[in-house]
């Protein structure tokens, strides 16, 4: 898999999502959409890194650098709550779980993808 795989060849942010892209794709568990948006029903949303659509799943890759302030963690903490009132399950996965990990990253997402 690693082998056919091009850098850049998809809508990736940074090493962490792609790794974790890697690790979806090697347990035949590829998302619907990386990076997407999910609209509100009052015509806000947010923005996922993962997607799976039909089972209402959205997984987020976090790297410390990027939620270790205040105001990202307390928004990061009221998006999973907007998306749990309407239907949404929402995963976090930490860079070390990526990075060290992912089996255990693949065992999880298995029976939440059914």
């Amino acid at each position: 898999m690693i082998a056919e795989h091009r850098v850049g060849s998809t809508l990736t942010r940074n090493d962490l999502e792609e790794a974790f892209l890697l690790i979806c794709r090697d347990a035949h568990l590829p998302p619907d959409a990386v990076n997407a948006w999910i609209t509100f029903p009052a015509g806000s949303g947010a923005e996922a890194d993962f997607v799976w659509r039909v089972r209402h799943l959205v997984v987020e890759v976090d790297g410390r650098d990027v939620h270790t302030t205040r105001r990202a963690f307390e928004s990061d903490r009221r998006r999973d709550q907007r998306l749990a009132t309407l239907g949404w399950r929402g995963v976090r996965f930490t860079w070390r779980q990526v990075t060290y990990d992912p089996a255990h990253a693949a065992a999880t997402l298995r029976p939440l993808l059914g």
